[in-house]
């Protein structure tokens, strides 16, 4: 195809017959998705971004940052940056509001079919859907009873959890943003990890709200309704 898709929240026109539909399929608007469709445009790649819902809608709920470019220190400042960049990048055509079904590959080109039935092709594709908690079960380090996944600390009720010990499962990046985000906060924090999370635990090592319990093993008992109690080896 030789023009520009225009950027609307209709899929891109396909090109000619056995030509690709754009130069890269990025499926995922956050950060990562949107820093990939920058990227490709700078060497002129154009490009087609699938996000199901706003861009970057996640820094919405995330409300400190530390350490980002621009100097941002909440997620929406963050996120409406971000988002004004992609678009007003011309290369990019996005695609807001669509999640892709299927990705499959064959040959020299990535072929997604769309939510609506729709299909488009690129020789290249990143997926950038991010990640999401585990199950404490499906975890090697975690023996726990089978039930929801326990939510994210980021995602965490300040006001639920003033003057309450929370049991923290693994020591990622997540709670510095709880601790920055809620500094008053009459919280403490219990955070149990294996030896490889070790290196995440050093920026809240010095906070005496936190108390940091590196275990080979946990097992968790109660849960949906019931008192927490869990058993560390190690």
């Amino acid at each position: 195809m030789a023009d520009t898709p225009p950027r609307t929240g209709t899929p891109a026109p396909p090109g000619p017959t056995g030509s690709p539909d754009t130069d890269l399929l990025v499926i995922g608007g956050g950060p990562a998705g949107c820093a990939a469709v920058r990227m490709a445009a700078s060497v002129g790649m154009r490009s087609v971004l699938v996000e199901p819902r706003a861009l970057c809608h996640t820094l919405h709920r995330i409300p400190a940052l530390d350490n980002v470019l621009g100097g941002h220190t909440g997620g929406p400042r963050l996120a409406e940056a971000v988002a004004a960049e992609v678009a007003g990048t011309d290369l990019c055509h996005l695609l807001l509001g669509h999640r892709v079904s299927a990705l499959h590959v064959t040959g020299d080109h990535v072929t997604a079919t769309l939510d609506t039935g729709a299909r488009l092709s690129a020789p290249y594709a990143v997926v950038a859907t991010g990640v999401g908690p585990r199950r404490p079960r499906d975890t090697a380090w975690v023996t726990a009873p089978d039930g929801p996944v326990p939510p994210p600390l980021w995602e965490a009720d300040a006001a639920r959890a003033e003057g309450r010990t929370l049991l923290v499962l693994g020591g990622d990046r997540p709670i510095g943003t709880f601790l920055r985000a809620h500094p008053a906060a009459r919280t403490r924090l219990v955070v149990a990890y294996p030896a490889a999370d070790a290196y995440k635990t050093e920026e809240i090592r010095e906070d005496p709200r936190v108390t940091l319990l590196p275990v080979e093993h946990l097992t968790v008992r109660g849960g949906a309704g019931a008192p927490v109690a869990a058993e560390a080896v190690g």
